[in-house]
């Protein structure tokens, strides 16, 4: 079975993110800098989001949207270096 095929909740949603539309671009972790990435995790009966650090594990509390997701985890971001 091929990773677009899969009829699994995580890839379903997956799917949908990576076809939206104008989506808010994820910042880098406010932490440590890395990238960070939109995942959805399957709650009964729906679909909620987190966004994670790919280095340090940082992470959003469950969300209902993906925009909303990515919207917490950008308010977190600052620019420019620690004080």
């Amino acid at each position: 079975m091929e990773a677009d095929e899969c009829p699994c909740p995580q890839c379903q949603a997956a799917r949908e993110i990576s076809l939206g539309s104008e989506s808010e671009a994820i910042k880098p972790c406010p932490c440590c800098g890395a990238d960070a990435h939109l995942v959805p995790f399957a709650v009964p009966k729906a679909i909620r989001f987190y966004v994670q650090c790919e280095h340090c594990g940082l992470r959003t509390a469950l969300i209902s949207t993906e925009s909303e997701a990515v919207t917490l985890w950008n308010c977190r971001f600052m620019e420019g270096p620690k004080a």
